[in-house]
């Protein structure tokens, strides 16, 4: 199956020129063979493929545009390749017509293939080899095994650099336990779970709901990628304000200033999160019982 891994990376002045060249040569080509086949179409129903655009491109635009033939090929044909996915998007599910790329926008990228070791990486000295940039130092955060496929290498509106690796690779799933566990995902803590643990995050409020969010996405992703269930339990159950030993509903707990509290039924003392997190466990085990 195919995966892929996304880190930072640090090129150098020169490495960043010649990136910045590539960004421009793939939108110039994009933006070129979209015209040719807009303009193939209107005046003569005339219908091109991308292999008839790419041909163009080889033919024409690199011959009157030699400054194309100083970047990586592979870029500018993935570049007319996804011309190509945004107008066959266009024809087969009614989206928006393939629109013309500027210059000003803000994020910017593009992907090369591998062939005869030309992306390379090297885990130990934080290097990654890419076509035309040469070696390129990284930051690694994990390790994959498998085949590249292809690399694509972005730039974002803080002028961060990243490059996203696509591998092959066998996936083994995580080894089964006989373990459920309910998440509260809060304001206060990240993450409350069922058995009493709770994990911080010192990031501001506006910042922490955008990571809640995420920790949502990448925990139903990993869940199936591995086998296992997610149950996502509906926002409005109130999971802080029932007592998780009786039952007993507390409306006091809806102020969220209120961190603990005593079922007035069976005495219990909860800490808000963790009782949460229980009404949670529960909530989602009734639904698949």
């Amino acid at each position: 199956m195919l995966k892929a891994y996304k880190y930072r990376i640090y090129p150098n002045k020169e490495q960043q020129v010649e990136i910045a060249k590539t960004f421009g040569c793939c939108r110039f080509v994009y933006n070129q063979t979209l015209a040719y086949r807009k303009e193939k179409y209107e005046n003569g129903k005339i219908s091109v493929n991308k292999i008839d655009c790419n041909n163009y491109c080889n033919r024409e635009l690199k011959k009157a545009y030699e400054w194309l033939k100083e970047v990586d090929k592979f870029a500018l044909t993935n570049a007319i390749y996804h011309m190509d996915a945004a107008y066959q998007k266009f024809f087969q599910e009614h989206a928006g017509y393939p629109k013309f790329k500027s210059k000003h926008d803000t994020h910017k990228s593009y992907t090369t293939n591998f062939t005869n070791g030309n992306i390379e990486i090297n885990f130990e000295n934080r290097k990654i080899k890419l076509p035309k940039l040469k070696k390129v130092k990284a930051k690694f955060h994990r390790v994959f095994y498998g085949k590249i496929k292809s690399a694509t290498i972005s730039q974002v509106p803080s002028g961060k650099y990243y490059v996203s690796i696509l591998v092959e690779t066998e996936h083994k799933e995580i080894p089964h336990v006989n373990c459920e566990v309910g998440l509260d995902l809060g304001l206060k803590n990240l993450c409350i779970t069922s058995d009493g643990r709770k994990y911080k995050n010192p990031k501001t409020l506006a910042k922490h709901q955008r990571k809640l969010a995420k920790l949502q996405r990448q925990l139903e992703y990993k869940a199936t990628w591995n086998g296992r269930k997610y149950i996502k339990i509906d926002t409005f159950y109130a999971s802080s304000q029932l007592c998780s030993v009786c039952g007993y509903q507390n409306a006091d707990t809806k102020n969220l200033y209120v961190r603990r509290w005593i079922c007035p039924k069976c005495g219990t003392d909860h800490d808000r999160d963790v009782n949460a997190a229980k009404n949670i466990l529960a909530g989602g085990l009734g639904q698949i019982a």
